[in-house]
């Protein structure tokens, strides 16, 4: 026979606990005990919880109700337990908890029943603090602490008030407050006498009944306090008075507090100096009268030069003296200081009168330090030979550790990065150039029409050959191009380029024009965004455009103007039906400039012309008149232009000898506009030389063009001397400074295993330098510790790198031109999947 004994420990927590018969102040609990393991239950512990534990920002608490022994429960049908609960508060949700304790000690609560309300009952007790406060004369102000939500016994309450003049045996009057937060009831009328004491009942009703009573006596309202009389001062310190006066006679009000006035005598506030020229005004009247003006406790500020003081009944201010006397203490006074003092009362809401003005002098404050030495002369003249003791040592450590860096600094070799920037000839006085705020956003506005339609390769190329982004980023976005897709590192050089040097933004437009002119305009201000107007006309027909349009023809028309690249139109040739056609072209017109849509019309109108009414609008003949007018005007310029180009050849002044590092042989390098002149000698045969463009030239020889519609102007004649001597009109720009460093090294990508450290050098001269995570700045700690070098190599070492904290890092400095930036992207490296095969 084997023998398995169970193992011994707490209880297991009671099972099938609920809550019945719930009645408004009693309720029954029924469980199940489940496996004591060893050991019978000693006891068992009852906990509740109510609707009105919540403590904030914690879980509610559990309180004992009951706590037993077994003997104390009645046993139910299938072996549960019954318990009678009392003593619960009428119309409060509870639920319950029921443990059980055993020899081993307390075992696990088991669930909480279902939340329950007990029925409505009276409330389960009286208002508390009851007393009286003070009124104008003759009221009788009762008041009492409002009753808990707990004690209701009902969703709300009411407080009625009985009331009748003590010793009289008169007829109690009955008040009912129909207000759960009231917590005073004023008798006002009739009057009654001063300081006279009223017998005062209260109790809390609510729909099902009244609760218990409470009885206290308060007292009819004496009014206005007198003013204090007999005011003296008996005790006098170096920084504190003690202040007696008698007491207030026939006045039973509160008296929550004393008011104290007083100032020193050399002060002479003006209430002060008002009275003493009074005084030889009336004869009657002598410089310690209180017929001071009454100052009520709002004013009091308006007293200059008076100081103020309250004196509490709080154990510390109140000192004991003779019956009869009242006794306080007011201290922060000056030394040796003749003062003046006025007491009043304060019984709420009103102030009394001052007090008579009484005189004292605080003692004399002796030199505690000098009394506790008691004759040891030489304690000051160590304290101070110590004092100094210190500072020298102080000094000599600072210099030897300044001494230790120098040492240090000059022993330590430079970084072969800093020496390089040296090498290269970077200058000190770097010119901060950065991209207007205009221009970026230009960008943010037409970021999502650059993402689809731009080719990010050429870009890039255009970019790194006109020195306006470095070669490594330009790289990195090719590699994201090949890995991701175009949109991908597009939305990356649209992130770079805002932190690129202002004229990134014209090559970035230069290298979008060979692909897409229409976006070029757009980005350069040379045409307007389509309007919402225009956009919303093309979405809401969009449907019978679809059906009814031939879309070849408007393919055709839209590539020949430019608003389509032979690769979109090809494309859209290519597309399966007539429907889907439409469509795409539509949505590419959207994005298009304004008069995109005009041509869009003039497709139109030759299609179906009701439909190119419908949607242009009464006007729609005159936009497109105006149209073709300019599509005449602008055809007409190139012929003339072809023609010209094979009439005269181009002769052009060279400005290559103001260049020494870059060839800049013809006036495109320096971006003017050079006028067409045959040779150099014949400015020296003229006296006036009038400089015209060469384009005005060209559309001398149109007639069918207005000059409105020319965008060209004549150029002012110049003396041919000062041009013969230095060409004022075709000076190259002045010599620009070379980027800051950090210009040129920002918009890196580094990539990171997961886990691993890196360090970040940044070389460039600035100053105030500190690191920023996403526009964040970043903390000198354990994760990441920022180092610099002197002025020009800063470093970021950073512990560990992971998902969280990768992005971009800004390495921010001051230079004397300004604010330099340089962002450095830390990417987390995606680790390899290993393909296995099995042969």
């Amino acid at each position: 026979m084997v023998h398995i004994s169970a193992p011994s420990g707490v209880s297991e927590a009671p099972v099938g606990v609920k809550f019945e018969n719930v009645g408004s102040n009693t309720a029954t609990l029924r469980f199940t005990q489940a496996n004591t393991n060893g050991d019978n239950c000693k006891e068992y512990v009852v906990e509740a919880q109510t609707e009105f534990d919540d403590i904030f920002f914690t879980d509610r608490l559990w309180t004992q109700v009951w706590r037993g022994a077994p003997s104390a429960l009645r046993n139910g049908r299938g072996g549960s337990k019954l318990l009678r609960l009392t003593n619960l508060k009428p119309y409060t949700e509870y639920r319950f908890r029921v443990l059980c304790l055993n020899m081993y000690g307390m075992g696990e609560p088991s669930w909480p029943t279902e939340k329950n309300r007990t029925l409505p009952g009276a409330p389960s007790r009286a208002p508390g603090k009851l007393g009286y406060g003070n009124g104008m004369a003759g009221d009788v102000l009762m008041s009492w602490e409002p009753l808990e939500e707990s004690d209701w016994g009902d969703y709300t309450i009411g407080y009625r008030v009985r009331y009748r003049r003590l010793g009289t045996g008169d007829k109690f009057r009955v008040v009912y407050i129909d207000n759960p937060e009231a917590a005073a009831y004023a008798h006002i009328q009739p009057p009654a006498p001063i300081n006279v004491p009223y017998e005062c009942k209260i109790a809390a009703y609510n729909n099902y009944s009244v609760g218990p009573e409470a009885s206290w006596i308060a007292y009819s309202s004496s009014g206005l306090p007198d003013y204090p009389r007999n005011l003296e001062i008996i005790k006098q310190t170096n920084n504190s008075v003690t202040m007696q006066w008698d007491k207030i006679p026939n006045f039973n009000g509160p008296i929550p507090f004393w008011g104290v006035r007083y100032w020193r005598e050399q002060d002479r506030p003006r209430a002060a100096r008002r009275n003493s020229t009074i005084r030889y005004k009336r004869s009657v009247s002598w410089w310690w009268d209180t017929w001071l003006r009454y100052i009520p406790e709002e004013e009091e500020e308006d007293e200059t030069g008076f100081q103020y003081a309250r004196l509490y009944d709080d154990g510390l201010t109140k000192v004991p003296g003779p019956p009869g006397k009242e006794t306080y203490i007011l201290r922060g006074l000056q030394p040796s200081t003749l003062y003046n003092f006025q007491v009043r009362a304060n019984s709420h809401p009103y102030f009394g009168e001052y007090s008579n003005i009484t005189r004292a002098i605080t003692l004399r404050t002796g030199n505690p330090w000098l009394q506790g030495l008691r004759g040891t002369w030489w304690i000051p003249i160590l304290f101070w030979f110590m004092v100094t003791l210190l500072i020298v040592l102080l000094l000599i450590l600072s210099c030897c550790c300044c001494l230790w860096c120098s040492v240090r600094h000059r022993g330590k070799p430079k970084n072969e990065l800093f020496l390089l920037a040296k090498t290269n000839g970077k200058a000190k006085n770097y010119e901060v150039d950065v991209m207007t705020d205009y221009h970026k956003g230009v960008l943010k506005q037409f970021r999502d029409t650059i993402v689809r339609y731009v080719s990010p390769k050429p870009v890039t190329d255009h970019l790194v050959n006109c020195d306006a982004l470095p070669q490594a980023i330009a790289g990195q976005i090719e590699q994201i191009e090949q890995i991701e897709d175009p949109d991908s590192a597009n939305e990356r050089l649209l992130d770079i380029l805002p932190n690129r040097p202002d004229f990134a933004f014209d090559r970035f437009c230069d290298g979008v024009r060979p692909e897409h002119p229409w976006l070029s305009d757009l980005l350069e201000g040379e045409e307007e965004e389509m309007t919402d107007d225009h956009r919303t006309t093309l979405q809401s027909h969009q449907e019978t455009l679809a059906a009814t349009v031939d879309p070849h023809p408007v393919i055709s028309h839209m590539e020949e103007n430019k608003y389509f690249n032979p690769m979109e139109a090809e494309h859209l040739m290519s597309l399966s039906s007539k429907e889907e056609t439409n469509n795409t072209v539509i949505d590419m017109l959207k994005d298009r400039p304004d008069p995109a849509f005009y041509h869009y019309l003039m497709c139109l109108e030759k299609q179906d012309t009701e439909l190119a009414a419908k949607i242009g609008g009464p006007d729609y003949q005159v936009n497109i008149k105006r149209l073709q007018l300019e599509m005449e005007t602008r055809a007409n310029m190139e012929t003339v232009m072809r023609m010209d180009t094979r009439l005269q050849p181009s002769h052009m002044v060279a400005d290559g000898p103001w260049d020494d590092i870059d060839d800049k042989s013809d006036a495109e390098s320096w971006h003017i506009d050079m006028p067409m002149l045959k040779s150099t000698d014949e400015l020296k045969t003229l006296n006036t030389v009038a400089v015209e463009p060469e384009e005005e030239k060209k559309m001398s020889n149109m007639l069918a063009v207005e000059p409105a519609e020319t965008k060209m102007t004549k150029m002012d004649a110049v003396d041919a001397p000062n041009m013969s001597s230095g060409l004022d009109a075709v000076q190259p720009p002045p010599e620009t400074q070379s980027a800051h460093p950090f210009e040129s090294q920002s918009g890196s990508t580094i990539e990171v295993d997961n886990g691993n450290p890196i360090i970040i050098e940044i070389v460039g001269d600035a100053k105030s330098v500190r690191w920023l995570h996403e526009g964040t700045p970043l903390p000198n700690n354990e994760l990441y510790q920022q180092s610099t070098e002197g002025e020009d190599l800063h470093s970021l070492f950073i512990a560990e790198v992971s998902g969280q904290n990768q992005g971009c890092y800004t390495c921010e400095g001051t230079t004397e031109y300004g604010v330099v930036n340089c962002d450095i992207f830390l990417k987390v490296r995606e680790p390899q999947t290993e393909t296995v095969s099995q042969v």
